[in-house]
């Protein structure tokens, strides 16, 4: 049976047939304006700091060991000593000779040789300055400063360098050629102070029974006075980009107590001489007669307490024992028969 009614719609299909619009294109990115002049600043810095690193690097220099660093064999000893001490006696036959109010007491300065330090080598292979200056300090004492040091002559060897350099210095006080003689010891003292007047210590700086004579030493270079001569760093290293000083010369005024023992202990005319300030001479005047005057009472110190300890020990024999006359020389025969 068929219905009967109105027709049915059909109703349009809900899904959408027709393609979407295309997307707008977008067109090429731009870069921020500020970009380029941050990446410009950026390599600007880097390379003011590398320039500035290496500028650095360059003024500074190699570094160098401040630490005492030098050989000290008994080959290197023995050398020292023989320049140092042949030296000393120089500068004694100079002072009996000349009646000057200075005496040179430096070497002459090495002749120049500018062929040996050019810039390549002085940038290369020369010590730096303040190596120099640090094995100079170890040399001289407090009486002297160091106020010039320029390289005359570099010699390039297989085990380092050696440079020969004009130095110049000032003294702060005067410097004083002091003979060293052995003590005087008075005559008619006991024979105790005869025996150990000769043995005290009188100065730090000398072996026992040695003083300065003070009645033949002579000022060699007044206060203020300036100095120059030659010196010589024998031996630098350089390894592992750090140099090294293994051997430099002594210089006159250099105090070494075991070479200073040995060259007074030498039999020689006139006395062997030192180098001293006047004002380390007066101090040690004072100490001298400070020693003897302690001998002096220590030993009447001594006589005091054996005095005592004998008058102690006869305080303590019994009374009955001295009644009895029981003594040296009473007469009265003991058990052993003598009297």
């Amino acid at each position: 049976m068929f219905r009967s009614g109105p027709p049915r719609r059909i109703q349009p299909s809900l899904q959408n047939n027709e393609e979407p619009p295309p997307l707008p294109q977008k067109g090429p990115t731009q870069l921020p304006s500020w970009l380029p002049m941050a990446g410009l600043a950026t390599g600007a810095f880097l390379l003011g700091l590398t320039l500035l690193t290496g500028l650095y690097l360059l003024l500074r220099g190699p570094s160098y060991s401040k630490n005492d660093d030098e050989l000290r064999t008994p080959q290197v000893l023995q050398a020292d000593y023989a320049r140092w001490s042949a030296g000393l006696r120089q500068i004694s036959q100079a002072a009996q000779d000349s009646n000057a109010p200075a005496i040179p007491i430096l070497g002459l300065a090495a002749p120049s040789d500018p062929s040996t330090l050019g810039w390549w080598n002085r940038w290369r292979n020369l010590p730096p300055e303040g190596l120099a200056k640090t094995v100079l300090g170890r040399r001289l004492p407090p009486q002297f400063e160091l106020t010039g040091l320029v390289p005359r002559r570099m010699l390039t060897q297989e085990d380092g360098v050696s440079v020969d350099y004009a130095i110049r210095l000032k003294a702060k006080d005067d410097i004083v050629l002091a003979p060293v003689v052995p003590v005087e010891v008075p005559a008619g003292l006991s024979a105790t102070h005869q025996r150990l007047l000769p043995r005290v210590v009188y100065a730090y700086d000398l072996p026992p029974g040695k003083v300065f004579d003070l009645a033949q030493a002579k000022t060699v270079i007044p206060a203020g006075t300036t100095l120059e001569g030659g010196w010589t760093l024998r031996q630098a290293v350089r390894q592992s980009g750090q140099w090294t000083a293994l051997s430099a010369d002594l210089l006159p005024m250099t105090r070494i107590p075991a070479l200073e023992a040995i060259f007074v202990q030498e039999a020689s005319r006139p006395p062997p001489a030192l180098l001293r300030s006047r004002a380390e001479l007066e101090n040690g005047e004072a100490k001298r007669r400070a020693a003897f005057q302690s001998l002096d009472d220590r030993l009447a110190a001594i006589g005091a307490d054996v005095k005592q300890y004998r008058q102690n020990l006869l305080a303590g024999v019994p009374a009955a024992m001295k009644n009895k006359g029981f003594g040296a020389g009473s007469g009265v025969p003991t058990a052993a028969g003598v009297g």
